[in-house]
């Protein structure tokens, strides 16, 4: 069965930026920095979110964890279920 079709299966979208992302950005400050950090990574939670309903997917299944910022590597939407 596709994932779609599974209704008992609950699906957690949890979204990271990192700080390495933002080392171009015109920010004055660390708060700000965070800030549209956090908001970068709930942004990409959306978009997979979006995706996921246009697949299918209920969107009562599916929640987004807190937004993580970490040092390095790349921002990800990590899926679990």
């Amino acid at each position: 069965k596709k994932i779609e079709n599974k209704e008992s299966i609950k699906i957690k979208l949890c979204p990271t930026a990192t700080k390495q992302e933002a080392q171009d950005w015109p920010i004055e400050s660390d708060l700000d920095t965070a800030a549209a950090l956090h908001t970068l990574a709930l942004e990409r939670a959306q978009s997979v979110k979006q995706y996921m309903k246009e697949k299918g997917v209920n969107t009562k299944r599916l929640f987004v964890c807190a937004p993580k910022i970490e040092d390095s590597g790349a921002g990800q939407v990590k899926v679990s279920l």
